[in-house]
């Protein structure tokens, strides 16, 4: 688990990666944006849920800073310092 920290019209890129995530926003407005096309808007108690391998994109569609939780498995092999890429 770890907090995220975005600037307004700051975002993570578009990727993916094998571990299923919970996006649990703190404060602002979330915007996240799908590989269809599909968006969903999150705001200060929202959660949403990101299955695994799932491509997405996270952008701060506010005009204040948006801070999240992101609840993560650590997979096995793995350390929980990076996410594993999706083949």
């Amino acid at each position: 688990m770890w907090v995220m920290e975005f600037e307004p019209s700051g975002f993570a890129k578009k990727h993916s990666h094998k571990e299923e995530h919970y996006l649990y926003v703190l404060e602002g407005i979330c915007e996240l944006r799908s590989k269809d096309g599909s968006t969903s808007t999150a705001e200060a108690g929202d959660s949403i849920f990101v299955p695994a391998c799932e491509e997405h994109e996270i952008v701060n569609s506010g005009d204040s800073v948006l801070r999240m939780l992101s609840l993560m498995p650590i997979l096995k092999g793995a350390t929980g310092r990076s996410t594993t890429p999706c083949d």
